[in-house]
């Protein structure tokens, strides 16, 4: 079970200037890594129909970055997707789409100009917190 997820500042950066360039719709995209680090953040086009309250990642892009990630030894760790209501922690609607016990689930809350990120883990019919190291 995973314990804790890295990230550096610059794709901390990215994700919130993803989030707050997609307000008021979600913006969405993969963590690729190994281990707990991420090696690169892949955004990804928000295909949902109603983007403005749910994601969804358009799956062609999840099998080729799986491909992708394979071919450098990494793998997709989770996801990011945004919040632009302001609240940092997983919703019901991402509850019922947390199938991988392991993949991480990162939500960048956006509240007007700042952006919080936090990390979570599905189990146990909910979501666990893990520490985001930046």
């Amino acid at each position: 079970m995973r314990a804790v997820i890295i990230l550096t500042e610059e794709q901390a950066a990215a994700i919130r200037a993803a989030a707050l360039q997609s307000y008021p719709r979600e913006c969405c995209g993969l963590l690729i890594g190994e281990g707990d680090a991420v090696g690169r953040v892949v955004a990804a086009p928000n295909i949902a129909r109603d983007p403005v309250s749910h994601f969804e990642i358009d799956p062609q892009i999840l099998f080729d970055q799986a491909r992708s990630a394979r071919e450098t030894n990494m793998r997709i760790l989770g996801h990011y997707h945004s919040h632009p209501n302001g609240r940092g922690e997983p919703s019901d609607a991402d509850l019922l789409m947390a199938h991988d016990p392991d993949a991480v689930w990162l939500v960048a809350a956006v509240n007007g100009d700042a952006v919080s990120l936090r990390a979570f883990v599905p189990g146990n019919g909910g979501f666990r917190e893990i520490p985001l190291e930046t």
